[in-house]
């Protein structure tokens, strides 16, 4: 919380402007009464001045969500009380936070120990953590000539998510998102187990599930493991949030991580940001969390594909998510060796060949 600071509105402006003008012509026209009217006009900014609220007794809290996601209201409750022992005048309560649109609310006056209560919407414009909002509060009673402004920061514990853009498709066998290896298909059957819902309809085995009434399919040896991880990389420098090509890559990386851990496949995500842990679970709830914490990962090491592909298994898939992809990257072959060395099927996105 700081001090009050005032400020003067058009209205000081005007009754200094129009004292300015009344004195010039008293001296031209010796009017006494252009005199008095001058006095009066300068008056009222130094009335105003001396009578300026006192905010030191305005007391406001602020209880937001813990989650949102980008585009999504933030519907935070907003108290505000009066502690001193006179009615407080009509004040304004500007709520603000880096990341959201700001609200602008008017509360009427308080009695001494009154408190009003509201519900402010704002809007997450930008994935992130919020750990403080700003209420700056002002009234510009009696008057309106000088307004008077306090900023109280307040603690918060937000955490906006990415919006979910379209998840990732056809990451087995080797084909779209920029496949750079892939693992063969068999046909070994192995025997039938119930489908999963997002698979394909093709191994649907119709004795099987005419006979046990659940949808069974055929469980083909192929070598390809059900699991998708992320390995999320980038310069390390500047913050994820300023690249507009970021913002929308990690929006497919949370869908197809969401979508995958409600289907029950292993799932991982994996990154080299300091202070950012690995997921290495199927809980759609720590995976878009995980995406929203994502500032300024550094380019992939072969630990980091290694940790992806001890999740996903031999045959699985692993997705190197990031803006500075480049098959002329030093660290690319080393990838690619990595990734071979473990079995697993390497994608990249963005997909190089949309570009």
């Amino acid at each position: 919380m700081t001090r009050d600071r005032g400020t003067g509105t058009r209205a000081a402006t005007a009754a200094t402007g129009a004292g300015v003008v009344l004195l010039a012509l008293s001296a031209s026209t010796h009017d006494g009464w252009l005199v008095l009217l001058a006095g009066c006009a300068f008056g009222l900014p130094v009335a105003a001045l001396l009578l300026r609220p006192r905010l030191g007794d305005i007391h406001v809290e602020v209880g937001a969500p813990s989650r949102s996601t980008v585009g999504a209201p933030v519907v935070a409750r907003l108290t505000i009380s009066n502690t001193g022992r006179r009615t407080s005048p009509t004040l304004t309560v500007a709520l603000t936070a880096t990341g959201l649109d700001g609200a602008l609310v008017r509360v009427p006056p308080l009695a001494p120990a009154g408190r009003a209560c509201t519900d402010v919407e704002l809007h997450a414009r930008r994935r992130g953590v919020v750990t403080q909002l700003t209420a700056v509060v002002g009234s510009a009673a009696p008057l309106g000539i000088i307004t008077v402004h306090r900023s109280h920061v307040l603690p918060a514990d937000l955490l906006v998510r990415p919006a979910l853009g379209t998840p990732m498709h056809a990451l087995r066998g080797g084909s779209g998102d920029g496949a750079a290896t892939a693992a063969p298909n068999g046909i070994e059957v192995q025997g039938v187990r119930e489908w999963r819902p997002g698979e394909s309809t093709g191994r649907i085995h119709a004795r099987g599930t005419a006979r046990h009434g659940r949808p069974l399919v055929l469980d083909r040896f192929d070598g390809v493991g059900d699991g998708v991880a992320f390995v999320v990389a980038g310069a390390g420098v500047a913050e994820a949030r300023s690249d507009p090509l970021v913002e929308s890559m990690i929006s497919v990386v949370a869908a197809t991580l969401d979508a995958a851990a409600r289907t029950g496949r292993p799932v991982a995500a994996v990154t080299n940001q300091r202070g950012l842990a690995n997921i290495v679970e199927a809980d759609p709830d720590a995976l878009l969390d995980w995406c929203a914490r994502l500032v300024a990962p550094g380019p992939p090491r072969a630990e980091d594909i290694r940790a992806a592909a001890d999740v996903v298994g031999r045959g699985g898939v692993v997705v190197l998510a990031g803006p500075a992809w480049s098959p002329s990257a030093p660290w690319w072959g080393t990838a690619v060796a990595t990734a071979t060395a473990c079995g697993v099927e390497l994608h990249v996105l963005p997909d190089p060949s949309a570009r």
